[in-house]
């Protein structure tokens, strides 16, 4: 009974070291303590088991490793089932040296020898797991491979190590039952372990090859967008060149109304023809101005490509954007289609009205973006069935744009909506959560 309870207690001691020496936040005191008699009351528990108490066992002490750890919870994860197989593999190459070298079995061990096995091992077990800790927490490749690789690659390694975990603990098991001598299971657990490694290894490259290719993609759309942003500066600096070819016929037009002493006519022209409200110049300097303090050129360009158009039609356009504000979100291309839909269905309602304005405030929040686009309207719409589909006011064939914009809106629950009219003014809020 004695024996029974010391090797628990050893068992959930040495479970533990192995479990908490490789995660990259250090467990307290406290913490291990609690780890270790869950341990031990469950090997007491299961001892009739044998090793495959261990599928038991070890779920559990993951689990709470998981819920104990604050940061990099996936990674610890795969790190502690990685120290219960060392910890494995250690045990049975150490009673394959005892039995082969010193010809000490496994039987004499746990009839005379227990007590100075379980401090030996103790001993080299601390040992090992601080210098495999030495060493990915040193070398700099091994710190870039394990904790700078994204969360789609952590989850498919943590996963893969899982797998083998329970590979592992089976083996030993069946193989301890059919009678297996202990050189052949530690033979069984190196090349499971090998086997681990490469399939880790070669995980982890393939998913960063997908990851590469989906990044150069996105370079590709960038600068596509980057290409439309230039193009439309030179369009720009064309239609500048242009006024300047044409400013001596608009001022040969105007001395004609002089000579002629057609002041009326002048009147009419220079209001028609010239002048732009000073207040208008303003607003729109500022909107482009707005423009620098977002990123990335996927939105930038998108909203470049807006205010022209908004612009164009002569529409009051106001934007309003927070300084150095980056818009980190995975789905950036369904977000740009839907606030697309958004401006334009603003712009439609806008561009016949003599006094159409347009508001564009985005804002950092404390979970992500808050995007708001609101306009004025002559005939207020009816905000019920605004999403629905084939709805529209403009005529037949249109109104699907909202109707699809809210099928995606409810794919997303990183996406937050909201559609109200308050003060004559259509306020479309859509708050995106990257935090």
């Amino acid at each position: 009974m004695i024996y029974n309870v010391i090797s628990c207690l050893c068992t959930g001691i040495f479970l533990c070291i192995a479990t908490t020496e490789l995660l990259t936040q250090k467990l307290k005191s406290v913490e291990k303590l609690f780890i270790i008699s869950v341990i031990t009351g469950l090997t007491l528990a299961g001892s009739m088991l044998g090793h495959l108490v261990g599928l038991i066992v070890l779920p559990v002490v993951l689990v709470i490793i998981f819920f104990t750890v604050d940061e990099k919870r996936i990674i610890n994860v795969g790190l502690a089932a990685v120290g219960s197989m060392l910890n494995i593999l250690l045990n049975n190459f150490c009673l394959l040296v005892l039995d082969s070298v010193f010809h000490i079995s496994v039987e004499s061990i746990v009839a005379r020898y227990w007590i100075y096995f379980y401090i030996f091992y103790g001993v080299i077990l601390t040992y090992v797991m601080k210098g495999v800790g030495k060493l990915l927490y040193s070398e700099r490749r091994m710190k870039k491979m394990f904790f700078t690789v994204s969360k789609r690659i952590q989850k498919a390694v943590a996963i893969n190590i899982l797998v083998y975990m329970v590979i592992f603990i089976i083996n030993i098991s069946m193989g301890e039952k059919v009678g297996y001598p202990t050189g052949g299971l530690a033979f069984n657990n190196i090349l499971f372990l090998l086997c681990l490694i490469v399939t880790t290894w070669l995980l982890v490259n393939v998913t960063k090859g997908i990851e590469a290719e989906e990044k150069q993609k996105t370079m590709l759309h960038q600068q596509e967008l980057l290409e439309n942003y230039v193009e439309n500066l030179e369009k720009m600096l064309e239609e500048t060149r242009a006024f300047r070819h044409d400013y001596k016929n608009i001022l040969s037009t105007m001395s004609g109304y002089i000579r002629e002493n057609e002041m009326e006519e002048l009147r009419t022209f220079f209001y028609k023809k010239i002048y732009l409200p000073e207040g208008k110049v303003e607003a729109q300097s500022m909107a482009w101005g707005s423009l620098k303090n977002i990123k990335p050129m996927e939105i930038k360009g998108f909203l470049y490509e807006k205010l022209l158009s908004a612009f164009a039609k002569n529409i009051d356009v106001r934007v309003n954007i927070a300084e150095n504000l980056t818009v980190d979100y995975k789905y950036m291309e369904e977000l740009v289609r839907i606030l697309g839909i958004f401006l334009d269905n603003a712009i439609e309602e806008t561009e016949f009205m003599k006094n159409g304005e347009i508001e564009i405030i985005i804002q950092e929040t404390t979970k992500g973006v808050r995007f708001c686009i609101q306009n004025n309207f002559e005939n207020q719409p009816d905000i019920s069935r605004m999403t629905q589909k084939g709805h529209s006011t403009k005529g037949e064939g249109r109104g699907n744009g909202l109707y699809w914009a809210e099928q995606v809106l409810e794919k997303h629950e990183d996406m937050i909506h909201n559609l109200k009219i308050e003060k004559e003014r259509v306020i479309q809020e859509l708050e995106i959560i990257t935090k």
